[in-house]
């Protein structure tokens, strides 16, 4: 960005979902907007049509909006793409596209790509002026088929596609583009950052350094960890409330686990909670606000994270600045339980 005061500076932001009270990626772009907002002079939101009408319902609430945000509206259209490319991604592809021209008609002193996802999906920025910024983005692991399985998670096909992408990312030419067209990345893996250097693009360490693994002392007379996300099969509910029973004997009395969110597994969880006898040692008190769980977050000992597949999770990053627990898990690098085949006991994605 060109030198002079942040007060006079005008930043495009492009996200195709924001809300700040529904799921990681659009709350994500939601706190990119309001803290630009109050930091530069003017923020342009580069948005669907679904989300300016979120963004103006959420100031009728009462959620501070900065008045210096102003919305352009694209609206998706389909592009023509050959099977197997789902129908979500057609249109998703042809919002890009349409985004990428009203991007370029803004004309901001830097514009930024908010996908908190993964770079196959391309990017808008490659017609932007001035500085442009990709990501949170990263190259998510696909879990394998045995976890995949076991979980519940029944899009097989879906996760093949991504372990091969995953494993020849510059193949995927929209992908590779969208990287290509960024300035610096924000990237989110390892193999997200490898690519941006073969490409001879900046990219920000900050998501992938830090925390290490850290055991409670033998002092500590309780563990209390958060769990936080939506109650379905990716997301492995039941994988935590499995892996807190293996635990029990060796945690000290009084450990607790709380689980945040909502989802169509909950009242199961809830049920399974109690027939393994952790009525007392599990809460389930459904979904609070994102402010809430960063709260939860620094007040307790750390974060259980059991997400077989996830690219930049927001709830990673949030405990991150909490000093948590962190230990491997498959969107991020591996995971163990007990319930592993022989053999399988450690796996890395």
């Amino acid at each position: 960005m060109s030198a002079g005061p942040l007060s006079e500076k005008h930043a495009c932001i492009v996200a195709y979902l924001i809300d700040p009270l529904h799921g990681s990626e659009p709350t994500n772009a939601w706190n990119w907007v309001d803290q630009l907002s109050r930091r530069l002079g003017r923020v342009t939101v580069v948005t669907s049509p679904r989300s300016v009408e979120r963004l103006e319902e959420l100031r009728r609430m009462g959620h501070y909006l900065s008045p210096n945000v102003d919305c352009v509206s694209v609206t998706p259209a389909g592009r023509a793409m050959r099977p197997p490319v789902p129908a979500w991604y057609r249109e998703y592809a042809g919002w890009l596209d349409d985004a990428a021209v009203a991007v370029a008609d803004i004309r901001a002193d830097i514009s930024h790509h908010v996908m908190v996802g993964t770079p196959f999906w391309g990017s808008s920025l490659f017609r932007a002026t001035g500085p442009t910024v990709l990501g949170p983005v990263g190259i998510s692991h696909a879990p394998p088929v045995w976890t995949a399985s076991r979980w519940g998670m029944r899009n097989a096909s879906s996760e093949a596609i991504r372990s091969v992408l995953g494993a020849a990312p510059g193949a995927w030419m929209r992908g590779l583009a969208g990287v290509k067209g960024a300035d610096h990345v924000l990237a989110a893996d390892p193999r997200t950052a490898t690519m941006a250097d073969r490409l001879g693009k900046s990219w920000g360490k900050e998501l992938l350094e830090g925390v290490g693994a850290v055991q409670p002392g033998e002092s500590e007379r309780e563990l209390t960890l958060v769990w936080a996300g939506k109650f379905i099969h990716r997301k492995a509910p039941e994988l935590a409330i499995r892996a807190w029973k293996s635990a029990a004997t060796d945690l000290p009395s009084g450990s607790r686990l709380v689980m945040y969110g909502e989802g169509p597994l909950r009242p199961e969880m809830q049920a399974l909670a109690g027939k393994l006898g952790l009525d007392g040692s599990i809460e389930l008190p459904g979904r609070v606000s994102q402010p809430e769980v960063v709260a939860a977050l620094r007040s307790r000992r750390g974060l259980l994270f059991t997400s077989l597949r996830d690219t930049s999770s927001t709830q990673i990053l949030e405990a991150c600045a909490s000093a948590p627990i962190h230990r491997r898990v498959s969107g991020v690098g591996g995971s163990r339980h007990a319930n592993a085949p022989a053999g399988r006991q450690d796996w890395t994605c």
